[in-house]
């Protein structure tokens, strides 16, 4: 299962499924929490767009891991009650539903994706809006990263990057590789393989070139966690730098702290 996240810290998250549909805007790109206000319970906050339509909107929580090549994996979280678990959320209003924790020992940091699932009403024309409608439109998945710690005085987040070639699906291999898989329908496929071996997770923001020149790229990284991501598009491999951020120092807000930096071997 994985989920679709717009992390741009200067607007809100908005899950749109198509033009002139319905949508939903949340007022932040994660939810991040202090173990003691999670077990007291937060409210999360859902606006309508601007759309005429209706929507309904299913929240969930799962704990976040990183498992099986795949960076959005997600596990059942039953220590975490939604209420309500649907909401029904209409033009340019606001609903929220509140999510809390059941009291356990401390935890240094826990990992969660809030995932958003919508439905609304088949297109109608003025004329059918009094008739009954058997069916509603799915829309696209959306998700919320949602971080809860127990504790200020985690290690930063310390990525290391190597080249790796990997078997993967034909399907999902980029460019020429496509036409050259095997009796399995494989190719293979150079990425770079991130780790990390620090105490709080990582946020990849690019790559950089011996040019200089800064590719953008967005993945993050949990501690004890390994993410492929795909070779940026550059002339020359040698003295590529994996850029990153720590998420404990993004978030306990240390004045200047510089974007990190590691070779790729």
């Amino acid at each position: 299962m994985r989920g679709i996240i717009k992390s741009a810290l200067a607007a809100a998250v908005v899950l749109v499924a198509a033009p002139a549909s319905a949508s939903i805007n949340f007022g932040t790109p994660y939810v991040f929490a202090s173990q003691a206000d999670a077990e007291k319970g937060i409210s999360l906050p859902l606006y309508g767009g601007n759309e005429r339509e209706v929507s309904y909107v299913t929240v969930r929580v799962y704990r976040w891991v990183q498992k099986d090549g795949d960076a959005y994996a997600l596990e059942p979280a039953p220590e975490v009650a939604v209420f309500p678990q649907m909401v029904r959320l209409e033009s340019q209003n606001r609903a929220s539903v509140r999510l809390a924790w059941t009291r356990s020992a401390p935890v240094d940091e826990r990992y969660y994706r809030i995932v958003f699932e919508e439905f609304d009403r088949p297109a109608t024309s003025a004329a059918d809006d009094d008739k009954a409608v058997l069916g509603f439109r799915v829309r696209p998945r959306a998700s919320l990263p949602m971080i809860i710690y127990g504790s200020n005085n985690l290690q930063p987040a310390a990525l290391n990057a190597k080249f790796e070639t990997v078997m993967v699906d034909a399907s999902q291999a980029d460019g020429p590789e496509r036409l050259k898989q095997d009796a399995t329908g494989k190719v293979e496929q150079r990425v770079v393989r991130i780790a990390n071996n620090g105490g709080t997770y990582g946020r990849v923001t690019g790559f950089r070139d011996a040019k200089g020149t800064v590719q953008n790229a967005m993945v993050y990284v949990l501690p004890g966690s390994t993410v492929d991501l795909p070779l940026p598009v550059v002339d020359d491999l040698s003295g590529l730098q994996l850029l990153y951020t720590s998420g404990r120092a993004e978030h306990i807000r240390k004045p200047n702290d510089p974007v990190r930096s590691t070779l790729v071997n």
